[in-house]
C-alpha cells in the first residue's frame, strides 16, 4: 500500500517508541516499498569514523575518552546531512533523532531555517510494555553489517538459522532480555514525556500509532492509512 500524501507536501519525520515496538520493521518496509530517504544517526556515525571526516574524527575522540557524543554534535551532523539530501526527497524519515529536548529545539531551527518546504511531523508508536517484552523474547536479527534486518520467530515454523534475505547467521540480540529490556522501558517513558512536552510547545504534530492490536504482518498497511489520514486532515 502507498502512502498517499498532497504532491506539495514535503516532510521530514521522526518516530517515537519504545524499544520492540515496531519502528525499525516499518523503517525497513517503507524504504524497500516506497524509496522513503532515511537517516540512521548511528550508522551515520560509523560511516563519519570510518571515512575519517572532521566530525568522524571528533566522534572517535569522544567514544576513545569513554564520553557520550554531545547533542549538539549530533545535531550538526542530521543537519549537514539533511543539506545534503532535502532537494532528492520528498519524505525524509530520522531514526533515532532527535533524542532530547535540546535536539527538538534544535530539528524545530533546522526546519525554519534550512527547511522552508518541509514540514515536521512525530509518529509516536503506542504499545503495552508486556507486548514488547513478548515480542523481543521472540526477536532475532540478521548478523550481517549490510543486511541487519529483524524477523520475529512467529513467522517462522521452527528454529530459523540463516537470513531468508541475504543467507546469514540470525542471531538474538545480546540486550534482548527481560530485565534488561524493563530498565529501558522505564528510561523510556521518562525520555518520551520530555520529548512529547517539547513536540507540544513547539507545535510540531504527533500521530499516535496504536501497534498493540495490530500483527506483525498488517503493521505497515495499518501505518500507511494513518499516515495517509493525518496527512488529509493536514
Amino acid at each position: 500500500m502507498h502512502i498517499h500524501c498532497d504532491k506539495n507536501t514535503k516532510e521530514v519525520v521522526s518516530f517515537l517508541g519504545p524499544p520492540g515496538s515496531g519502528k525499525g520493521t516499518i523503517s525497513q518496509k517503507w524504504q524497500e516499498q516506497e524509496g522513503v530517504m532515511v537517516l540512521s544517526t548511528g550508522a551515520l556515525c560509523r560511516e563519519h569514523i570510518a571515512e575519517g571526516t572532521e566530525l568522524g574524527r571528533e566522534f572517535k575522540g569522544y567514544i576513545a575518552a569513554g564520553s557520550l557524543i554531545p547533542g549538539m554534535v549530533v545535531s550538526s551532523m542530521v543537519s549537514q546531512w539533511l543539506g545534503h539530501h532535502k532537494t532528492h526527497n520528498d519524505v525524509i524519515l530520522l531514526d533515532g533523532f532527535p533524542r532530547t529536548p535540546d535536539q527538538v529545539d534544535h530539528w524545530a531551527d533546522m526546519m525554519r531555517d534550512e527547511m522552508p518546504g518541509y514540514r515536521a511531523r512525530v509518529v509516536l508508536f503506542d504499545i503495552e510494555h508486556e507486548t514488547i517484552i513478548d515480542r523481543i523474547k521472540n526477536r532475532i536479527e540478521c548478523s550481517s553489517v549490510d543486511c541487519r534486518k529483524v524477523f520475529s520467530m512467529h513467522v517462522f515454523s521452527g528454529t530459523p538459522v540463516v537470513c531468508p534475505v541475504c543467507g546469514a547467521k540470525l542471531n538474538r540480540r545480546s540486550d534482548d532480555k527481560a530485565d534488561v529490556v524493563k530498565k529501558r522501558l522505564l528510561v523510556y517513558e521518562e525520555h518520551k514525556k520530555e520529548l512529547l512536552s517539547s513536540y507540544r510547545r513547539l507545535g510540531i504534530p504527533v500521530a499516535v500509532f496504536k501497534v498493540d492490536e495490530i500483527p506483525l504482518h498488517e503493521m505497515f498497511t495499518q501505518f500507511s492509512k494513518l499516515l495517509a489520514q493525518d496527512s488529509a486532515g493536514v
